[in-house]
């Protein structure tokens, strides 16, 4: 069989015929180039690899307690009118905190403890430091940030800590053993329920930030907080800080303190409820307006 003659004309008809086809393969493979180099090399983002907000790096994000407002964190709030009241949203795969006079690191999806429950944390010391050996308890301790920076600042106190989320829990662990204290427990349940027993009558403060916003607000906190860690059960968001109060009473030692924190406009008709319960006259927060404060219970009355 003759081999078929070259025709010069008819090979640079087809040629014509797949440019457009060439040049679409070239524009792919510019930009998987362009991906691998943005990258690192990968050629492709893995999955569930966690994105570092601006200014992240490839480490935690530092927050400071103190000064969250000057963080982006999304939209400014307050309670009342139904916006954000402490912003929480951010990128980074987790933070550096400090918090209290301690670092903490808090990965995402836990809450981030604010300047507001700071003063949550002062109130809690002073009224633990009116005891040589205090027990303390801290409910809702989401990352440890109350109980770990009380058992710093009280080292001859017994700090028990609960929270019902296991990723919040692993975070608080992980936490005390980078500060090496050893006077802080950690269990998982609700409110009071995971404590041991011999804790009855023997608890000098019960400390709490539990769920308390009001649930008609939850659709301005839905991309601000952690899943079930700001809008509380009830009408009012206070089902869960009433149980909490009612339970409480059975620990307190006589003489001992409930501290929590609420939203400014939340304590006047709840500070009536606690000494319907048998607390004394609360210390309540200075500040007006519905910005969260701290109130201090002594019991019993």
């Amino acid at each position: 069989m003759e081999p078929t003659a070259h025709n010069p004309r008819s090979s640079r008809g087809t040629l014509r015929r797949y440019l457009p086809f060439i040049a679409g393969i070239v524009v792919v493979a510019l930009v998987i180039v362009g991906v691998n180099l943005a990258g690192g090399g990968d050629g492709h983002k893995k999955a569930n690899t966690p994105t570092t907000a601006p200014g992240a790096g490839n480490g935690p994000e530092t927050i400071n307690a103190s000064n969250r407002s000057k963080v982006d964190w999304g939209p400014k709030c307050d309670v009342a009118r139904g916006t954000v009241a402490v912003p929480y949203a951010s990128a980074a795969p987790s933070m550096r905190c400090d918090f209290g006079g301690i670092p903490l690191r808090v990965p995402r999806g836990v809450f981030v403890p604010a300047a507001a429950t700071e003063h949550l944390l002062r109130a809690a010391i002073q009224a633990a430091s009116t005891f040589a050996r205090p027990t303390i308890v801290d409910v809702g301790t989401g990352c440890g940030a109350v109980a770990l920076a009380a058992a710093k600042a009280l080292p001859h106190a017994a700090v028990f800590a609960t929270d019902t989320s296991e990723p919040a829990l692993d975070a608080a662990r992980a936490n005390r053993a980078r500060l090496g204290l050893r006077n802080v427990r950690f269990a998982r349940g609700s409110l009071l329920t995971p404590l041991p027993r011999r804790l009855t009558s023997k608890v000098a403060v019960v400390v709490a930030n539990v769920p308390y916003v009001p649930p008609q607000h939850a659709d301005a906190f839905k991309h601000t907080f952690p899943e079930g860690t700001a809008i509380g059960p009830g009408r009012d968001g206070l089902d869960l800080v009433r149980q909490l109060a009612a339970e409480a009473r059975e620990l307190l030692i006589h003489g001992g303190s409930l501290v929590l924190q609420l939203a400014g406009f939340q304590w006047t008709t709840f500070a009536a409820e606690l000494r319907g319960l048998g607390y004394a006259d609360p210390e309540l927060p200075e500040q007006s307006g519905d910005a969260p404060g701290v109130g201090r219970f002594a019991w019993p009355s």
